[in-house]
């Protein structure tokens, strides 16, 4: 499957909020952000019209476009909430299933490293043509790593073998099994490349991507 990069930032409504987000990282649709960018003023309204984006693009065929309104759909959603997991699985088993072919070919392995009680989730794309390097990726607190899919390919592309992941207080270690975030993060990046056997040898380059 083929990806590209979108480009530019716009002033999508008044609350210099993460609508660029959607259409950036996730996937949206710019025109139809834009368009529902003013009727969003609360969290409330950012939840009701995402959602609205996600269902009308599933009826009209558009999976990329409604994982990006479902997995943002939850962003500002409050904690207990029950659509807040809801939302945040409908859109990541979407994701997986919409790039199920990738996953096939091997271009990108899914796998899990253990931590104190969870598994970190990792997806590693692996260098094509000759390596030049290994690169150790992760974003920000409030990120999923999924945001990530598409740079890695492209790093990958490029020559340089990948490896994403998702620490606490990040997507579903945070969503589905519940482990906060932790200012000592060395540890689960320990908990990475200690599993993967990756150290200095290798010239891992640890690459935090934060917006």
């Amino acid at each position: 499957m083929e990806f590209h990069f979108k480009k530019g930032v716009y002033k999508l409504n008044e609350q210099k909020n993460q609508l660029n987000r959607v259409v950036m990282w996730g996937g949206g649709d710019l025109e139809e952000i834009k368009a529902a960018g003013p009727k969003i003023k609360t969290s409330e309204d950012w939840k009701r019209e995402l959602i609205a984006l996600g269902d009308r693009a599933v009826s009209e065929g558009r999976t990329e476009n409604a994982i990006a309104y479902y997995r943002m759909s939850e962003f500002f959603m409050y904690d207990g909430d029950p659509d807040k997991k809801a939302y945040y699985v409908k859109a990541t088993k979407m994701f997986y299933d919409y790039y199920k072919p990738v996953f096939d070919s091997g271009e990108v392995i899914r796998c899990e490293v253990p931590y104190e009680d969870v598994k970190l989730p990792v997806m590693i794309a692996k260098a094509k043509g000759k390596e030049k390097d290994v690169i150790l990726l992760h974003g920000g607190n409030d990120s999923y790593f999924e945001e990530f899919f598409f740079p890695m390919r492209y790093l990958a592309e490029n020559g340089f073998t990948t490896y994403l992941f998702e620490g606490p207080g990040q997507g579903g270690v945070m969503r589905v099994q519940g482990k906060h975030f932790t200012h000592e993060w060395e540890r689960p990046v320990k908990a990475v490349l200690d599993h993967f056997g990756l150290d200095d040898g290798l010239a891992i380059r640890t690459q935090q991507m934060n917006r």
